[in-house]
């Protein structure tokens, strides 16, 4: 229960209001430490409660330390806009019974009425590493009595190419600041690096994203032909699939509008979420998916981290996602909090290779699955294909079986030869579109 963490009297009412009593395991391990002022570095896969695990420890300081009106004494950093959104939203419900101003800063928005809002002196602030560098190059806030620093999906932070405004803020904080580092993944060497040199004597909590993170998620996968057949596989889910709301994912945003027309033109009602966008239409199609005035969302993956619609059950992934990173972050979006959910992500020869290796990256081979009236004539290749022991969970390594020649000789030039029209596997090689 979160009462055995003597949290301040009027975050533990907070939570009574939303309902919240039983800490997840992140939260578990998490909220003690960063109540003391540890530097913490925090995998965990997405939808386990990270949220919590750093709003409540860092509220809880502030009602001990701090008081109201005093300036800014935590800073919260996040990848997009969405995301900080969110977080917003949380850090008022939890805060409700607290003096404590809290300010989202994303692009997108007025820079006046931000400038005009930050002038007030909140104590919280939420934003982008732009829109925040922004202000800060125009002195619009002060970084000098910084008591808490986070940093919220660092990893998505710097493969977005934000490291140099990260920092820029983070070499204006005072050295004594509090500083939380959280990610779904360990990251590669930018971060390692950011936490070498960011973090003092940092304590790790890693939870491993295992296919057990996964466990109330149905992965599957059903093998297309080309994309029109993915459009009438999508228009079948939609119409014999069970759900409350559903996520679509594509890769680009220009596959994400042509979608969208299929669906317009045969009236199907939904609405479409990427980085063109602007804010305003971004906030009003999150407002709408939260109220269930639409239950089908088209998104790339600016929708993929992060986002917490209640009632999320069906992820498809029209297209497939280039990493195992982002086709976890993806079908994170349903399964939240031991809810349950179904993954369908619809598979063709261009995708056949990404597939093998999310599933040799996930010690898991996903569920194939076939619609009698779409089957696909693309049924996968059989040349090399991991699959995995059920019981030892090792891959297992299936190759095609040739029968041993009595003498092997070396290729003629003759006519003889080989066609290159034709690849070893028997298939044409795949060109590119023009």
């Amino acid at each position: 229960m979160f009462n055995k963490f003597n949290l301040n009297s009027r975050l533990e009412k907070a939570l009574t209001t939303l309902a919240l009593s039983t800490p997840t395991a992140v939260q578990e391990k998490a909220i003690p430490l960063a109540m003391e002022g540890k530097d913490l570095f925090i995998t965990s896969a997405t939808g386990t409660g990270k949220t919590l695990a750093y709003v409540l420890p860092l509220l809880h300081r502030l009602l001990e330390t701090s008081k109201p009106g005093s300036g800014l004494q935590a800073l919260i950093i996040l990848p997009t806009r969405e995301l900080a959104t969110q977080i917003h939203k949380t850090i008022q419900q939890v805060a409700s019974f607290t003096f404590f101003q809290s300010l989202l800063v994303t692009g997108g928005e007025g820079l006046k009425e931000q400038a005009a809002k930050l002038r007030k002196n909140p104590e919280i602030v939420i934003g982008t590493p732009g829109r925040l560098v922004e202000h800060w190059k125009k002195q619009q806030f002060e970084l000098n009595n910084l008591k808490i620093l986070v940093l919220d999906e660092t990893d998505r932070i710097l493969d977005m190419g934000f490291g140099d405004d990260v920092n820029t803020l983070i070499e204006n904080c005072p050295a004594s600041k509090q500083t939380l580092l959280l990610s779904a993944t360990k990251g590669n060497n930018a971060l390692q690096a950011l936490i070498e040199s960011l973090l003092q004597s940092p304590i790790n909590i890693h939870l491993e994203a295992s296919t057990k993170a996964n466990a109330n998620i149905a992965q599957q996968i059903i093998f297309a032909d080309n994309v029109a057949h993915k459009e009438r596989l999508i228009e079948w889910l939609l119409a014999h699939e069970r759900y409350q709301k559903v996520i679509i994912f594509t890769n680009t945003r220009n596959q994400a509008d042509l979608l969208s027309k299929t669906f317009t033109a045969t009236q199907i009602k939904h609405a479409v979420l990427h980085s063109e966008k602007t804010a305003e239409e971004r906030k009003q199609t999150i407002s709408r998916l939260h109220q269930k005035h639409i239950t089908i969302l088209i998104a790339t993956d600016v929708a993929a981290r992060g986002l917490d619609i209640e009632g999320i059950d069906l992820v498809i992934n029209f297209d497939l996602p280039r990493t195992t990173d982002e086709y976890i972050h993806r079908i994170g979006r349903t399964g939240r909090m031991d809810n349950k959910g179904v993954a369908i992500s619809l598979i063709d020869a261009a995708n056949w290779k990404t597939l093998t290796k999310i599933e040799h990256h996930l010690k898991h081979t996903l569920e194939k699955r076939t619609i009698d009236s779409l089957t696909s004539k693309f049924q996968g290749f059989t040349d090399d294909k991991t699959t995995f022991d059920k019981s030892s969970n090792k891959p297992i390594k299936n190759k095609v079986k040739t029968k041993p020649t009595k003498e092997t000789k070396p290729p003629s030039k003759s006519k003889g030869q080989a066609s290159t029209l034709v690849s070893t596997d028997g298939f044409a090689p795949l060109k590119r579109k023009k």
